[in-house]
């Protein structure tokens, strides 16, 4: 019964010696691939801004209706699913939704070549997302706001 137990230890120490450097190995490669994702992604996207929300609180409604028709061209409005916290658009690469899904929605993200640059809309956008029904009115004033945001993000 000694001897099966000392076996059996012996083994597992074996098994976790000739298993760790596969693992560290692995590791390394996952994180290559995700650096290589991340640098194409910024290099294909440089100068892309992208707007990120979700459907929590009463933002739904309020973006589809006063924020979407009030963006500036060529930005692209980005999705994250409610419950799990992942962004739906699988367009942006995962260290950088990583990064963003620990943020208050929503976010403007301005791609560039070395970094990426988020400008938090939350606070900016809060006493308008009482004003879900489409309005005009509430549309310029949310395109300034965006306007002003885009600036900020190119200017830093």
């Amino acid at each position: 019964m000694i001897v099966l137990r000392v076996i059996l230890k012996v083994s597992l120490a074996v098994l976790v010696v000739l298993l760790l450097p596969l693992l560290l190995f692995l590791a390394l490669v996952f994180r290559l691939c995700d650096e290589l994702s991340d640098r194409r992604f910024r290099r294909l996207h440089d100068q892309n801004v992208y707007f990120v929300a979700n459907r929590r609180h009463g933002w739904h409604e309020f973006v589809i209706n006063n924020v979407v028709p009030a963006l500036p061209p060529r930005v692209c409005v980005v999705w994250q699913e409610q419950m799990t916290g992942r962004v739906r658009e699988r367009c942006l690469p995962r260290r950088l939704r990583v990064h963003l899904s620990f943020r208050k929605k929503p976010l403007m993200v301005l791609v560039t070549r070395k970094a990426y640059r988020v400008a938090s809309m939350h606070e900016r956008l809060l006493e308008w997302k009482l004003h879900a029904k489409k309005s005009a009115i509430v549309q310029e004033q949310i395109r300034m706001i965006l306007d002003a945001a885009r600036r900020e993000l190119h200017a830093s």
